[in-house]
């Protein structure tokens, strides 16, 4: 293990970093994706500190092919764009540059200084500075497969094989500033069989009702993220056990309360699919979590062409605060009725807005949706 040093405020050396070699970290470079390589490649040959970070680090380390590729670098979005034709800029709170390939897109991101706040996050930094910006230990460390060199800033080699979850930025700052993150904490300790520190668990019940405050959009991606993780069932159990899941789907949290075998057998065949291979959609995942709202012998008395509509209905209500795109709760209210083999007008691929079933849906949610705000 080598070490890099710095020279502090005061002239006294202090520890920079740690640097594991391949003899020690032992990631295999032929699980880095050639795309990812690429830009790594021509990021470096252009004189640029680049390196993979996140979960890709955290999935070499642990010997699987990550599934999504990151990247930071100290080159700035408008340098990233120049020298990949095939990219964008995309963000506003902090702009990065998506690398487009025909199979995927790799993120590629500026070092963030440590002085960046929520309002100005396009301030770019050091490397240095860009680590004391990672949530969790596990979340900063970096790899730069040119020289199989493992760089770590806060000891998350160890916490990893030590099977611990800690904290970089203090909780009260990091959860209050960006509480999707005590979501991600449960999600990297089931998936990465972690023990969550006394310190982060202390603070999910205390700060468990910032959630309330995430924009509908960001929830419903992190959503997303954990059905189809291949761990969604033990994910919602952690996350109810520590009073997240309430703020989240509330709905889902008193079923798991209940221990409704119907939603445990569902979540656990949609786990073992996604384990499997076998290539899920959101609408698939949405379809297996709310399967067991469905009551066949109460659909099946309504007419053919209500029964779509009153399905999304019950889809949208019980998701609330979710706010679930409309394509998405068509499509798997759809593939519940086929599930339960009840008949129900089809509706077109591309959901056309003159298509009656689906403006009735929209129609009967937004009546129901006025009620519970005049209610509130």
């Amino acid at each position: 293990m080598l070490k890099r040093y710095t020279t502090a405020e005061n002239g006294k050396t202090k520890l920079l970093s740690l640097i594991y070699t391949q003899d020690e970290h032992k990631i295999d470079n032929k699980l880095i994706d050639k795309d990812a390589y690429s830009v790594l490649d021509t990021l470096n040959a252009n004189g640029y500190e680049a390196y993979v970070v996140g979960g890709a680090v955290r999935d070499l380390l642990i010997g699987c092919k990550p599934k999504d590729f990151d990247i930071v670098t100290e080159a700035t979005p408008r340098t990233v764009r120049r020298l990949f034709r095939n990219s964008r800029i995309i963000g506003r709170r902090f702009r990065l540059v998506h690398v487009v390939f025909p199979d995927q897109i790799i993120e590629v991101s500026t070092f963030r200084s440590e002085d960046a706040t929520d309002s100005e996050n396009n301030i770019f930094g050091t490397l240095t500075e860009d680590a004391q910006r990672r949530d969790f230990t596990i979340n900063s460390l970096y790899y730069n497969p040119s020289n199989s060199r493992l760089l770590d800033f806060h000891g998350g080699f160890n916490d990893l094989n030590n099977r611990i979850l800690r904290a970089v930025i203090p909780i009260d700052v990091s959860f209050t500033g960006d509480p999707i993150r005590m979501i991600r904490a449960v999600k990297y300790a089931v998936k990465c069989s972690l023990e969550i520190d006394s310190e982060i668990k202390g603070a999910f019940y205390k700060y468990s009702k910032e959630l309330t405050k995430v924009s509908e959009s960001r929830m419903v991606e992190e959503v997303n993220k954990i059905l189809l993780s291949g761990h969604s069932l033990e994910i919602l159990k952690r996350l109810d056990k520590y009073d997240l899941l309430i703020f989240i789907m509330p709905r889902i949290s008193e079923e798991i309360m209940r221990k409704n075998a119907h939603l445990n057998n569902d979540l656990k065949e949609l786990d073992k699919a996604i384990q499997s291979g076998i290539q899920v959609t959101p609408s698939d995942a949405y379809a297996a979590l709310m399967s067991f709202i469905i009551n066949k012998k109460e659909v099946e008395k309504l007419e053919i062409n209500d029964r779509l509509s009153y399905v999304m209905q019950l889809l949208h209500k019980a998701l609330r605060p979710l706010g679930i795109p409309w394509k998405i709760l068509i499509e798997a209210g759809a593939k519940i009725l086929e599930t339960k083999n009840i008949e129900f007008l089809k509706v077109s691929k591309n959901y056309d807005k003159q298509n009656t079933e689906i403006q009735k849906a929209k129609k009967a949610i937004k009546a129901l949706t006025s009620n519970i705000v005049k209610n509130m």
